[in-house]
This record gives C-alpha cells, sequence and structure tokens, in this order.
C-alpha cells in the first residue's frame, strides 16, 4: 500500500478513535486517548518516511490528535480541563522516559532477543526525542490552550469553532516544531540542513493536519458522550 494511502487512512483512524474515546468515555476517554497518543508519537517520531516524494517524520498525526482532544476539553469543559490534559500528557512522556531506561539497565538473558532492539530504540534517540517532545509538548500546549481561550472570548460563537480550533492549534504547531527541532539539532542528531528541510514540512504537513480535523470538531461538540 502507498505510503499517501496509509497517510490519508492513519489520519482519519486517528482522529476517528478520538471522537470514539469521547463518545464512550467522555472527558476520561479524551485523557486517556492523549496519554496514549504521546507515548505513540514520541516511538513513532524517530522514524522518518517519505510521502509524496517530501521527506518527513511519523508521530505528527498522533500529535494532531492530541490537539484536536485538548481544543474539545476547552470548548467544552474549560481552561482547567484543557490544562488537566496538558499536565497529565507531560507527566506520561517524563515517566515514559524513566522506565524505559530502567528495561535497558537489566542485563538480558542469554535466551533474550529483545536487547539489542531496545537498545536500538530506546538508548539514544527515544531519550533525544522525549526530553525534545516534553518541552516542545509543554510550553506549545500552554500556548494551544491560551490562544483558544483568548479567541473564544471574542469569537464565542459557534460559527467561529474553526478559528478558535485551527487558530490556537496553527500557532501552537509552529512553535512544537520549532522547539522540538532546535532540540534535536543540539543534541546532535539532525544536521542543521536537515533539520531545517525537516522544520519547514513538518509543518506543512501539521497545518494540513489541523485543516483536516475541523470537520471532526464540530462533529465532537455535537457528540453527547456516555461519560463515566
Amino acid at each position: 500500500m502507498a505510503n499517501e494511502l496509509i497517510a490519508v487512512l492513519f489520519i482519519i483512524v486517528n482522529f476517528g478513535l478520538v471522537v470514539l474515546s469521547y463518545k464512550l468515555f467522555g472527558r476520561k476517554g479524551l485523557y486517556a486517548y492523549i496519554t496514549m497518543s504521546v507515548i505513540a508519537a514520541n516511538i513513532q517520531v524517530a522514524k522518518t518516511t517519505t510521502i509524496f516524494g517530501i521527506v518527513t517524520t511519523l508521530g505528527n498525526t498522533m500529535f494532531s490528535g492530541i490537539f484536536l482532544a485538548t481544543d474539545l476539553l476547552s470548548e467544552k469543559y474549560g481552561k482547567k480541563a484543557a490544562m488537566t490534559a496538558v499536565f497529565i500528557g507531560f507527566f506520561t512522556q517524563l515517566s515514559f522516559l524513566i522506565v524505559t531506561q530502567f528495561s535497558l539497565w537489566f542485563k538480558p538473558d542469554a535466551s533474550d532477543w529483545a536487547q539489542p532492539h531496545m537498545e536500538g530504540l530506546f538508548s539514544l534517540a527515544l531519550p533525544v526525542f522525549t526530553i525534545a517532545g516534553l518541552i516542545s509538548f509543554m510550553v506549545s500546549q500552554n500556548i494551544d490552550v491560551f490562544v483558544f481561550h483568548f479567541i473564544k472570548k471574542r469569537f464565542p460563537e459557534d460559527k467561529w469553532l474553526w478559528l478558535r480550533n485551527n487558530g490556537s492549534t496553527l500557532i501552537s504547531q509552529f512553535v512544537d516544531t520549532f522547539i522540538f527541532t532546535a532540540v534535536v539539532v543540539m543534541f546532535g542528531l539532525w544536521e542543521m540542513e536537515i533539520a531545517v528541510d525537516i522544520f519547514f514540512v513538518t509543518y506543512l504537513f501539521k497545518v494540513i493536519l489541523s485543516i483536516s480535523d475541523t470537520p471532526f470538531v464540530y462533529l465532537l461538540k455535537k457528540v453527547n458522550p456516555m461519560d463515566l
């Protein structure tokens, strides 16, 4: 299957799972999906792929689902609920980094086959990507929540939901991409020339993803969750 087709399918599935999580479990479902997404995104971002002839990292789609979830929390439950999601995501990333490092410290048995694969994934790239993700996530998510409510105070009607959603996400995703790229370059995993290309391409994909989630945020606005 072509990467482009997989990418479109992945976007639909990811946003669809956000809707399903909210429908089945309400606010708690969004918190749970954010927790899963930050772990998956920090693993996926270590892999590069080619979509429409452009080299990009994975993880962007999962992170776009996080921004969709926090925007919905802001819209329906307020700033406090959205900030709770931000801190849950931050704590999850930090805990994941700590736990994965412990798994490498154990001396493997002679019958073990997983250690070299875990070392390849967790020993260098993952900690750097996770640290970069921690910093960029915390800063960008705070900006996302702030900008969303800043716009909502001035344009509170439902017809402006697209502006609140896209405006806050596009600004915060730019900051997120810049910080993440800068930290990875600082640790020496990407050369500057490659990093600049990745920055612009990644942000371009995030713009596309942000626009793509607009129908889903209107759908989520109308969903009556089976809140636990």
